[in-house]
């Protein structure tokens, strides 16, 4: 599903133009498409009641024909003019059509009381105050409006976003209308996908509003919802002649004292996600112990130092074997002293094949990203919010508020490929984003973002593109932790379950 920003739907409707259309024919079109779906909670026109707020401009104008149509269902429907008599000629037209129906209309200024108590009587209110193309803060008056609206006991349609809210943007505005349901008018937003917005716009409807579908072709969105189909196809097909150094060499440099699950969930989700040849690089008391639970995989055993975790003086060993392979992962359960920044700064300067950095190795980087511009090859770094937190060193809550733009901002700055995981994980190049619409609450337990690691460096080291692997790897690790919480609950689910799952996916795939 590709999301579209304001500009490109003004490119989109203006093709529609070209075409043939008018702009009041979509306007037509898209009221009416908004009427059928409010008219699926009427059970009875005759005894409802609505309220539409209707702004000055075209999304105002979409509010007049939603009224229309309901008045002319026999709705008890009133039109409120929030800013006066709308300034667009098609907005304009759709007013008067209104009127010579017979429908009323007030005018909030000088009716507020009016208004007041209609909202507190009435069983639907519409959002058509802003449309698309807002930006900034609310003025006092429509600040009033908005909380009117949330403070209703009702049903609350937004047309198109709710507003007060950014359509291009997945930020929050804390006066913003709480739409129970949001019509969206052909495309998808940003706003209508990603948290802390998309909380505003309830269900989403997406409804066509007459534009011919030739006029998308000329729109290259950057921005993706992930789809199974589109993911199953990066990966590598199985030949039949193929052997074990087809499907790349993947080297998961970690593990330490108390962390080893994280090195057994990490390594095990590489080798079921296809990687031909695994190696886990431990310190040697830790893969000693490790052995038993990873006998498909070879171990490198590396000198550790006091804490137990890799000592620096492994250093030309490990950089050697990196050479050999086609993806190296570090991070997951490495723990953190000097010499495990170290480690990851040499792999960081050195390693040509791609790189994934997960876990303690993005927390010892935090101290020094600007290191990752002296990167030769392709890198995928995978933190959750409060590691992004600390790589950028921006509040958690600055970044929590829009992490669609600290994602994008942070990989374009760094020629990284990002993937900002939680609700919606974000995969980003800088350039092209992708947004994941599997998991759930289930993941969130320790060792998820292990197994998802491993996942994306096995993809990575079968020479699957860095931002495929990436984007392969999380929509696949949500779908099967959704599948798996149907089967054993969010509650039950582990991370080491998930891999059971995926396997399933995979079988039924034709993988």
């Amino acid at each position: 599903m590709k999301i579209v920003t304001t500009q490109q739907m003004k490119a989109i409707e203006g093709a529609a133009i070209e075409q043939g259309m008018t702009f009041t024919q979509l306007m037509e079109n898209a009221g009416e498409s908004a009427a059928n779906i409010i008219r699926k909670v009427i059970k009875d026109p005759q005894t409802t009641k609505c309220l539409v707020f209707c702004g000055k401009g075209n999304n105002g104008g979409d509010g007049f024909v939603v009224t229309r149509h309901l008045f002319n269902d026999g709705v008890k429907v009133v039109a409120v003019l929030t800013d006066g008599v709308p300034v667009t000629n098609e907005a304009q037209s759709m007013l008067e059509l209104l009127l010579n129906q017979g429908a009323v209309v007030i005018d909030y200024n000088g009716r507020q009381e009016q208004v007041r108590g209609l909202a507190q009587n009435t069983d639907i209110i519409v959002d058509a105050v802003y449309g698309t193309g807002y930006s900034g803060e609310p003025d006092e008056q429509h600040k009033e409006i908005f909380h009117l609206i949330n403070n209703s006991v009702c049903a609350v349609f937004s047309l198109d976003v709710p507003s007060g809210i950014q359509a291009d943007s997945c930020a929050d505005n804390p006066y913003a209308v709480n739409a129970d349901f949001t019509v969206c008018f052909d495309s998808m937003k940003l706003a209508h996908i990603l948290e802390p917005a998309s909380n505003r716009c309830g269900r989403v409807f997406q409804v066509e509003i007459g534009v011919p579908s030739e006029c998308h072709k000329g729109i290259v969105p950057d921005t993706s919802v992930l789809e199974l189909n589109d993911v199953l196809a990066c990966l590598p097909p199985r030949t039949p002649n193929s052997h074990k150094g087809t499907y790349g060499k993947f080297l998961n440099i970690g593990g330490s004292l108390g962390y080893t699950g994280a090195a057994v969930l990490s390594t095990t989700a590489a080798m079921r996600c296809g990687a031909g040849y695994v190696t886990l690089a431990a310190p040697a008391p830790v893969g000693r112990d490790l052995s038993p639970a990873l006998i498909e995989s070879t171990m490198m055993l590396l000198e550790p130092n006091s804490l137990n975790q890799i000592a620096a003086s492994n250093l030309p060993e490990v950089l050697e074997r990196a050479k050999r392979c086609t993806a190296v992962l570090v991070g997951c359960g490495l723990g953190k002293s000097d010499d495990t920044r170290e480690l990851v700064f040499s792999l960081i300067r050195n390693v040509e094949c791609p790189l994934i950095i997960d876990a303690d190795g993005l927390n010892v980087l935090a101290a020094q990203p600007d290191v990752l511009l002296e990167r030769k090859g392709d890198t995928i770094l995978t933190p959750h919010t409060v590691e992004m937190s600390r790589l950028t060193g921006k509040r958690l809550n600055d970044i929590l508020s829009n992490r669609y733009a600290a994602a994008k901002e942070f990989a374009s700055q760094f020629n990284v490929v990002m993937v900002l995981k939680g609700p919606n994980t974000i995969i980003t190049n800088g350039s092209y984003t992708f947004i994941n619409p599997t998991g759930n609450a289930g993941l969130a337990k320790a060792g998820s973002g292990d197994v998802l690691a491993g996942m994306i460096g096995a993809f990575a080291a079968q020479k699957v593109p860095p931002l495929d692997a990436a984007r392969c790897g999380v929509y696949l690790h949500g779908l099967a932790a959704d599948n798996c919480a149907k089967r054993l609950s969010q509650y039950g689910m582990l991370p080491s379950d998930i891999l059971t799952d995926l396997c399933q996916i995979f079988l039924e795939n034709g993988r």
